[in-house]
């Protein structure tokens, strides 16, 4: 299940740890229905503003449990991470936008890990 306002950006084969990874975007003015949405059916944690932008308070990610994929291999592990950088570039100047709904976009990553 996923928030109808994400919009898919890639898919990607990655190597190592990191099996695959799907990268979504939704607006800043919808970014905290989609974090609801996370925190209720993946139990990721809710947003925090940390140094340069918002992410998982505490790094804790969502998890998406799946039979389908424990089926392939028991070792995968799929996680949703969100992450909104307030970094603002203006010509000649660079500021924090501390108002997330004037974020252009937020970006989520749903991975698959081999662990």
């Amino acid at each position: 299940q996923k928030p109808e306002e994400l919009e898919f950006i890639e898919c990607r084969e990655d190597s190592g740890q990191v099996i695959k990874s799907a990268e979504y975007r939704v607006k800043g003015s919808l970014s905290s229905k989609t974090e609801r949405f996370f925190i209720e059916h993946y139990g990721m944690n809710k947003l925090k503003f940390e140094c340069c932008g918002w992410e998982p308070e505490h790094g804790k990610l969502g998890h998406v449990k799946n039979k389908k994929l424990k089926r392939i291999n028991p070792d995968y592990h799929m996680t949703i991470s969100m992450y909104g950088s307030a970094e603002v570039y203006k010509p000649d100047t660079l500021y924090l936008e501390m108002d997330r709904n004037k974020i252009d976009y937020f970006y989520v990553t749903v991975q698959i890990l081999e662990i």
